[in-house]
């Protein structure tokens, strides 16, 4: 788990943490004037450098090491 946790990039560690603040898709888009998609993109990489299934787990997992 270290390892991925190292893996995690600037960009998905705002991404994450928005998310954690109850943000939207559309809604950290905006924020970060990026596109919903390339949102949508930065949480699929989370989720599979943190092996997980659903939103709801990345946020346990990145709880759990310490990301959020």
């Amino acid at each position: 788990m270290r390892n991925a946790f190292s893996e995690i990039t600037p960009r998905e560690k705002e991404v994450i943490k928005l998310l954690a603040d109850g943000l939207t898709t559309n809604q950290i888009g905006q924020r970060l004037n990026i596109s919903s998609t390339t949102v949508i993109t930065h949480c699929n990489h989370l989720r599979t450098k943190l092996n997980c299934k659903n939103r709801s787990e990345l946020m346990v997992k990145a709880i759990k090491i310490g990301l959020l």
